[in-house]
């Protein structure tokens, strides 16, 4: 139990002063054409670089954002940042006005589609002033030809307003709410 223990402890001391070796590393100061100093533990980092021995003082820098110099990339990083806003902004305002659109002419291909059925209808109206038919049960009931035929005059009248608002409308609403050119193409 004693070898263990002494492995473990052996173990872990092994791991301290693998990650405390590089405290130990030499230290180059680096002085750039510009003036500006940096220190380094790469030697081939920089050409004139200078053996830097410590001094043994602890120097901070200070956190408060009064005493430091606005970053110049920060300007540019929240420019851009509101550039992607904007943009992601008005992609949600185009797929408004696009979805508006598919809207309209989903409604009108349904009209279409009714319309179709009620002419096939309608055509058995010629024959009498009702027609007989099932609903998805079974059950017989009785529908007559001047309800169809004010359906069909209903869905007629649906499907031109759906047109106007396609063709005139949307375009009209579009560009009051100031819709850029292209958005509902």
């Amino acid at each position: 139990m004693n070898r263990r223990i002494a492995s473990f402890l052996f173990a872990i001391g092994l791991c301290v002063a693998a990650h405390a070796a590089p405290a130990f590393a030499e230290m180059f100061r680096c002085v750039s054409p510009d003036g500006s100093v940096t220190f380094t533990d790469n030697e081939a980092a920089c050409p004139n670089a200078q053996k830097h021995e410590a001094s043994g003082r602890l120097q901070s820098v200070s956190t408060d954002e009064s005493d430091a110099a606005p970053s110049p990339a920060a300007p540019l990083a929240e420019q851009r940042i509101e550039r992607q806003q904007a943009a992601a902004e008005e992609r949600a305002r185009k797929e408004l006005w696009q979805q508006k659109k598919r809207g309209a002419e989903e409604e009108l291909r349904k009209i279409s589609d009714r319309q179709s059925r009620l002419s096939r209808v309608v055509a058995g109206c010629n024959r009498g002033s009702e027609i007989v038919t099932r609903d998805s049960t079974g059950i017989k009931y009785r529908v007559p030809c001047d309800e169809i035929r004010q359906q069909q005059a209903e869905n007629e009248r649906r499907a031109g307003e759906i047109r106007e608002y396609l063709a005139n409308g949307l375009r009209r609403e579009c560009r009051e709410a100031g819709c850029l050119p292209g958005w509902i193409r």
